[in-house]
């Protein structure tokens, strides 16, 4: 699967993982900038880890294989959108470059970026190790939520007194008991067209009311951003 949670790792020993991203090259993870910008006490952004999907087991195996280890790959440094405001989570976007190559395998494969179409499902699927609504811990396993996407009109009737709500954001959940709490932060939002999935969304920001009826979570429009996302891929991949 696509996606990767990283963390701002180790000067005590200890390692975190407060986001997610996803691939989008081999040297490339897609993220928010209030993730790629993360700071904390004796901790500092050092690596991501590519391939998990069970954090409590070393190997991971479903019914029919088991996967191949993870993959810790130091990161040589971040692309910061030069728009970013984190008092507003405007141009909430990063790209994170890696010092060395992902090895693409069945569990850690990039995922295809929006195009000139616009989302024409309301179904978006957003992955990533957060707490959902309900629970008191992140889980240890990867979590797959089915959220609807609402319209921005409706989530800036939620967030618009105090948080700007742009052609530049995608809007989903909402429904009670359904969504994403904290630790999601830079995960990805999907929609399926036909049988491929494309990422349309990074988790930006959303309520402390996490899972309160229609009260859905804000995402960064990929789509708004394709163009920037190429235009620094191809001068960083080749470093």
């Amino acid at each position: 699967m696509p996606f990767t949670p990283f963390p701002p790792d180790v000067l005590t020993g200890e390692t975190k993982f407060p986001c997610g991203g996803s691939i989008i090259n081999n040297r490339v993870i897609l993220t928010a900038a209030h993730c790629a910008l993360a700071k904390a006490d004796n901790f500092k952004l050092y690596m991501v880890r590519v391939g998990e999907y069970s954090m409590s087991s070393q190997i991971d195996c479903g019914s029919e294989f088991c996967g191949l280890p993870v993959q810790d790959i130091p990161i040589s440094h971040v692309v910061v959108h030069p728009g970013y405001d984190k008092q507003t989570f405007k141009d909430n976007i990063a790209l994170i470059v890696l010092r060395n190559k992902i090895n693409y395998t069945v569990t850690a494969q990039p995922i295809c970026l929006p195009e000139s179409w616009s989302v024409t499902s309301n179904n978006g699927v957003l992955v990533g190790w957060g707490k959902t609504a309900g629970q008191t811990e992140a889980s240890p396993q990867q979590q797959v939520l089915r959220l609807p996407i609402v319209s921005t009109s409706k989530c800036y009737s939620v967030y618009g007194k105090t948080l700007p709500v742009t052609d530049d954001h995608l809007c989903a959940g909402g429904d009670f008991g359904n969504d994403a709490c904290s630790g999601f932060g830079g995960s990805p939002l999907l929609v399926q067209q036909g049988n491929t999935f494309y990422q349309v969304g990074i988790l930006s920001f959303g309520s402390d009311q996490c899972g309160a009826g229609g009260v859905p979570s804000v995402y960064t429009n990929v789509k708004k951003y394709v163009d920037w996302i190429k235009e620094n891929t191809p001068l960083i991949y080749n470093n």
